[in-house]
């Protein structure tokens, strides 16, 4: 062999090892993956509102709210989940005189001795007063201490960071001035005030989310009547010391909604709120939500408008800056007139850091009634991929009392994705809260009389094929959606072998049995 051959044939070893690696990488990479899609309940019959979520790596806390509708009683939750979705403990506070109402999304934060803390509002209905308060939990949810604001007026905390001497800063809102304006409290690491400032205008202002910016200061989001429309987007700059620098608002005449901020490692600043859209002057058409972005110095680099434009409305409740500068959001879609049986259905959406669009994914949840479903809170986990709280109202108009609302943690992939595979779809992804990730396929009832469904997480279109214990084929289905009844009613009393197929995927089997 020439010195060239072989040179030629070491390269192109080297190449195949090279891809060889890359595979085997690639192959680690979505094997290790998690996915799961679980409900959780707070109080047995109780209707949950989970809008905060702790990200612990190996485990996960959610919490916000629960209320027992024929008696209006709320008390306040957390539920500590392990990586793969089980659950692990749960627990609830309040009750009888004490009523915890559900803060904004984000509420609740881990603290550096390793506890929780949490913000909101109470309502003391034994002197009719509702204030903010701060809740310090230990690390298996025992109750520390707790400190309320100001008792003598209407104030609420709607977000708490942690600060580097172990302190918190607390964004909220009071009317102490007799209209609603945005308030910093900065106390210690026992929750004992060390100041607190106010900031709005001559209407009134609504604080819902606060981050820390990158040299130390504070920026508050919310929303505004201070500026000629009803409640305009509305966003403050301080310094560390809570020093206004600088304020910005968005929006139209008309009543916007969220307002949500979060800082960039640069030193930008991120903005999300909601806008009405109006078409040829014919009034109102749909809500539509935007993100913006800031410099430091309050110059607007870019804003712009995502999700469908539909009636009535889409619009984010958090969004974050990853480690590799894209954006990342989540919220709700409420898509009435194209989906008549799920009004809502859960967003994520990703950005480049410019704001333009990489993907955009939504979610239903799959169940015998409609379903409102709702993204408040959500983090990037170790493995690539993303971890989303929220909560899931099932509603029917014939029968209240079948209503329920459960909490809901979602684990998702590196894609957005709830199992693999489902970035080859367009449209909703629908999801079974009965399937887990590794069945990808359930047929029910089994053993079964007269018929099937089947359900799982196989693209579209897929066939289902039935064989008799000699092999032979007795049965094929086309299948056009993800929960499907199958009639059964022809094949003999037996055992069989089902299998789901489609063009890019592998076969699915299990063993079904026909009495």
């Amino acid at each position: 062999m020439s010195r060239e051959s072989y040179k030629l044939l070491l390269n192109s070893l080297h190449r195949l090892a090279i891809i060889c690696l890359c595979v085997l990488w690639v192959h680690s990479c979505f094997s290790q993956q998690t996915y799961f899609n679980n409900r959780y309940e707070l109080e047995q019959d109780w209707w949950d509102v989970t809008n905060s979520l702790v990200n612990l790596d190996t485990a996960y806390l959610i919490g916000g709210a629960t209320v027992h509708v024929p008696t209006n009683a709320i008390k306040l939750g957390a539920i500590l989940i392990d990586s793969t979705g089980l659950e692990i403990t749960s627990k609830t506070f309040g009750g009888g005189d004490y009523q915890f109402i559900a803060s904004y999304n984000s509420a609740i934060i881990n603290t550096h001795d390793g506890g929780f803390i949490y913000t909101g509002q109470v309502q003391d209905t034994s002197n009719n007063s509702a204030s903010g308060y701060l809740f310090k939990l230990g690390q298996n949810l025992d109750s520390l201490w707790f400190v309320q604001f100001d008792t003598t007026f209407l104030n609420y905390g709607a977000q708490v960071r942690q600060l580097s001497d172990s302190g918190f800063i607390v964004a909220g809102t009071d009317d102490s001035l007799g209209h609603w304006q945005f308030f910093l409290l900065r106390t210690d690491k026992l929750g004992n005030r060390i100041w607190k400032k106010k900031y709005g205008g001559a209407g009134s202002e609504g604080a819902q989310s606060i981050d820390i910016t990158a040299d130390g200061g504070f920026v508050v989001g919310g929303n505004s009547s201070s500026f000629g429309g009803w409640l305009d987007g509305y966003l403050i700059k301080t310094d560390s010391a809570g020093i206004f620098q600088w304020e910005r608002s968005f929006g139209t005449p008309e009543y916007e909604g969220l307002g949500v901020v979060a800082a960039a490692a640069n030193g930008d600043i991120l903005f999300s709120g909601i806008e009405y859209k109006y078409t040829d002057g014919q009034g109102f058409d749909y809500k539509q939500g935007y993100i913006a972005r800031l410099s430091s110095n309050n110059d607007l680099l870019w804003k712009y408008f995502y999700g469908p434009e539909v009636t009535p409305s889409s619009g984010f409740s958090k969004l974050k800056e990853m480690d590799d500068g894209s954006i990342v959001a989540i919220g709700h879609i409420d898509e009435i007139d194209t989906l008549p049986t799920n009004n809502i259905s859960g967003m994520i959406l990703k950005l480049d850091a410019n704001g333009n669009e990489v993907w955009l994914r939504k979610y239903i949840t799959h169940d015998t009634l409609p379903s409102d479903n709702y993204f408040w809170d959500f983090d990037n986990t170790i493995d690539g991929g993303y971890i989303i709280a929220g909560h899931i109202s099932v509603v029917t108009n014939e029968n209240p009392l079948e209503y329920y609302q459960d909490s809901w943690l979602i684990k998702l992939d590196s894609l957005g994705c709830p199992y693999r595979g489902c970035e080859l779809e367009t449209g909703l992804i629908e999801l079974n809260h009965n399937l887990k990730y590794d069945e990808m396929v359930k047929v029910f009832p089994n053993p079964t009389t007269a018929k099937i469904t089947i359900t799982g997480y196989y693209q579209l279109p897929a066939t289902l094929t039935i064989y008799n214990i000699n092999g032979q084929l007795v049965k094929t289905k086309k299948l056009t959606n993800r929960f499907q009844e199958v009639n059964t009613s022809g094949l003999d009393s037996g055992n069989y072998i089902y299998s789901v197929s489609s063009v890019t995927e592998r076969v699915y089997t299990g063993n079904l049995v026909v009495k």
